[in-house]
């Protein structure tokens, strides 16, 4: 009987053996399977991400599309005016001397010694650019000096109100 018990009892641990064997292959497949769960929506999350950021940074590229072809037509439209707004001084001013030599030498000294000369303007006329720039100037002159001003100062507006714009579009404000 004691063979008989010896075999019931090794018979016994194989068979707990085997179980726990079976318990734990189990156990590493729910782990395993937990795991590869857990990487697929990892995965699956960062292509969502991915695509959100493709998505904005389509936008973005539309919107600057958007906001260069805003701005080509306001700085066109703006050229358009400034040339009607040339002729219309040419037409208008008498020619008169309005600044006298002096003056106009103060005036370009203290200009230079602030910015650098600026590059010749297409849309000055080549009577104004043959002029020496310490001549006095005319109602003329002066009307067209403003008039560029007055230009400059709306394209820098112009510009900043279309990237404030520009801004407050991609940035959903």
């Amino acid at each position: 009987m004691t063979n008989l018990r010896n075999i019931a009892l090794a018979i016994l641990a194989v068979l707990l053996l085997a179980a726990g064997f079976v318990f734990g292959v189990l156990a590493e497949q729910r782990k395993r399977a937990a795991v590869e769960t857990a990487w697929a929506a990892e995965r699956a999350r960062l292509l969502e991400d991915r695509l959100a950021a493709q998505q904005r940074a389509r936008d973005f590229e539309r919107a600057g599309e958007e906001l260069a072809a805003r701005l080509y037509e306001t700085e066109t439209h703006r050229a358009t005016s400034a040339l009607e707004a040339d002729h219309e001084i040419s037409r208008t001013a008498a020619g008169r001397e309005c600044l006298s030599a002096d003056i106009t030498r103060l005036l370009n000294q203290r200009a230079a010694a602030r910015v650098p000369a600026p590059a010749a303007d297409a849309t000055q006329p080549a009577a104004a650019a043959a002029r020496h720039p310490d001549d006095a100037a005319s109602d003329r002159d002066v009307a067209l000096w403003v008039r560029h001003a007055i230009d400059q100062y709306n394209n820098c507006r112009g510009r900043l109100d279309a990237i404030r714009q520009w801004d407050n579009e991609v940035s959903g404000k």
